[in-house]
């Protein structure tokens, strides 16, 4: 989290330092803004934007797109900087999205942290390895019997399905008095 204190602000344009990307951009997920104009390093803008299925998707990705509206204005090539970078960037336009507030949220955060540990595995064996850790083999089977799990691998949920299986997995906990959060 960034440790500068800000005044009240609704609107972001800048070139931050790269290396202050991934902070800069989970800071602006827990702030209300109206609309941010920023330059990332390209290849950082692409895991921004990334979709389910593809090499680039991941937590940053969702964390991202749950409560932020991503879009590129255009790439920018190393070229245009002076002194030259290594790398080309990406301007990206991002405002602020409603979230699903029916998740609870430090479970939905706890469920894509523990699945994209294992973004390649299929969701029913990251889950229960996931859920293995946290309440014990035999609680997770027996609280994986009640849900119903996609089958595609972790990298290929979309918000929308780790949203669902948050809310599946709330209900069967709470079923069976557990907590993980």
């Amino acid at each position: 989290m960034l440790k500068i204190p800000l005044p009240p602000f609704n609107k972001v344009v800048g070139t931050p330092p790269y290396a202050l990307s991934s902070k800069l951009i989970l800071f602006l997920t827990r702030k209300e803004f109206e609309i941010a104009s920023l330059v990332f390093q390209k290849e950082f803008g692409e895991r921004l934007l990334a979709e389910a299925g593809t090499s680039d998707y991941g937590r940053l990705s969702i964390t991202a797109q749950r409560s932020l509206a991503i879009r590129p204005i255009m790439n920018i090539s190393a070229a245009a900087f002076r002194p030259r970078p290594k790398v080309d960037s990406i301007l990206l336009r991002i405002s602020r999205r409603e979230v699903n507030t029916a998740v609870n949220e430090g479970l939905f955060e706890e469920l894509v942290r523990g699945l994209f540990n294992q973004r390649k595995r299929v969701v029913r064996s990251s889950f229960l390895h996931f859920l293995s850790q946290k309440i014990g083999r035999e609680k997770a089977r027996s609280i994986l019997e009640t849900m119903a799990l996609p089958e595609k691998r972790v990298f290929q949920l979309t918000i929308s399905d780790i949203e669902e299986l948050g809310r599946q997995l709330s209900t069967a906990l709470e079923s069976q008095g557990q907590t993980i959060v």
